[in-house]
C-alpha cells in the first residue's frame, strides 16, 4: 500500500433536470477511507456532500450556477507530506461558489 494513500475513494453523483431542462439540481457525495501516514497519526475516514443549482441559457448567452461544498460542514483532515511530519492538516469547512458563464456566438 502506498504511503499517505487511502484504500478506498468513492464518488456518487445525481443530477435532476427541472423546468424544460433550463435548471438542474445536482448532489454528489465523496468518501475517503482511513489513511495511515508515515508519521503514525491515523487519518479518520470522511464523507462530504456537495450541492449545485445550475441555470442554463439565462437570456441567450449566459449560464449561472451556485454550489455549496461540504454541505454539512464536516471536519476532516489530510495527511502531512513525507518531508513535513507534522500533525494532520485540517481542510476547509463549508464553502460557496457562484459562477457565471458567458457564451459567445449562437447556441
Amino acid at each position: 500500500m502506498l504511503n499517505n494513500s487511502p484504500r478506498n475513494l468513492v464518488k456518487l453523483a445525481a443530477t435532476q433536470p427541472l423546468f424544460r431542462r433550463k435548471m438542474y439540481l445536482s448532489l454528489d457525495a465523496q468518501y475517503r477511507s482511513r489513511i495511515q501516514p508515515v508519521s503514525g497519526y491515523a487519518i479518520s475516514p470522511f464523507t462530504t456532500l456537495n450541492f449545485t443549482v445550475l441555470g442554463r441559457q439565462i437570456g441567450k448567452h449566459m449560464d449561472v450556477s451556485a454550489s455549496v461544498y461540504n454541505l454539512f460542514d464536516r471536519k476532516y483532515f489530510d495527511p502531512p507530506s513525507n518531508e513535513n511530519l507534522l500533525q494532520p492538516i485540517e481542510q476547509d469547512g463549508r464553502s460557496f461558489r457562484v459562477k457565471m458563464t458567458w457564451h459567445f456566438g449562437e447556441r
